[in-house]
């Protein structure tokens, strides 16, 4: 069964929007002392679909050859969507790590070894 390039697009973004429902955005998705909590493995598994999703996609783009440039267009423009969704997926996380390791760098350099 065909679908146009607009419905493909659609259905892409679709699944973009419900796997966007799923992430944890409370603070323990952004947590990095302990184990993973409940909304990181959430996190994980969203990201890991939309990884597939992109990587699905990417394929089906490099096989197009001479597919039309708009069915091309909107399997592109729906792969940046998956990109910015899996990032700001990530992003709290490692901002976390970020002010974790400056900190952890900032008692270093208050400690006095002399001793």
């Amino acid at each position: 069964m065909y679908k146009s390039p607009s419905e493909t697009r659609g259905t892409l973004h679709q699944n973009q929007v419900q796997l966007q429902k799923q992430l944890c955005t409370q603070g323990d998705a952004s947590q990095v002392i302990g184990p993973l909590t409940e909304g990181q493995r959430r996190n994980v598994a969203v990201v890991n679909s939309l990884y597939r999703l992109q990587q699905a996609n990417a394929k089906i783009i490099s096989g197009l050859g001479t597919c039309p440039p708009a069915a091309v267009d909107a399997l592109s423009s729906s792969l940046e969507g998956v990109q910015a969704l899996m990032s700001s997926a990530v992003q709290p996380l490692l901002q976390s790590v970020s002010e974790s390791i400056e900190a952890i760098i900032i008692t270093l350099h208050q400690e006095d070894f002399s001793g």
